[in-house]
């Protein structure tokens, strides 16, 4: 049996883009920017993450472009045509301890339900 785990922890390095639709259709997607050891110059490495389903519309509140993040999940190859990309398919985000509105912002969502962003009440 092969092993297919990978664990990051970086800085989001753009504006996450959320895709609504049914089930675990929902994405959340964002790069996320993890600085490489060793080395004389200061270099780091640029990661595609993606979170799927459920947990990407309630991500979708809390992680946002500079958020400091660590995530675990897989590797994934996706393909179109020639070109093929690598991304990391999360399954666990853990937030810096020195983001208390993010955890606060994060139980009233599970507390009093997912409201999209942007939706319009009547």
């Amino acid at each position: 049996m092969f092993l297919n785990n990978v664990s990051l922890a970086g800085i989001v390095a753009t504006t996450p883009v959320f895709k609504p639709g049914d089930g675990s259709k929902t994405t959340l997607t964002f790069n996320l920017r993890c600085d490489r050891p060793g080395g004389k110059k200061p270099s780091s490495d640029v990661f595609r993450v993606v979170v799927e389903g459920k947990y990407a519309a309630v991500m979708s509140l809390a992680v946002g472009l500079g958020s400091v993040l660590g995530v675990e999940g897989r590797l994934r190859q996706r393909r179109h045509g020639r070109r093929s990309r690598i991304e990391v398919l999360v399954s666990t985000i853990q937030f810096e301890p020195s983001q208390p509105n993010v955890l606060e912002e994060l139980k009233r969502v599970l507390w009093e339900g997912y409201k999209p962003p942007h939706s319009v009440t009547h």
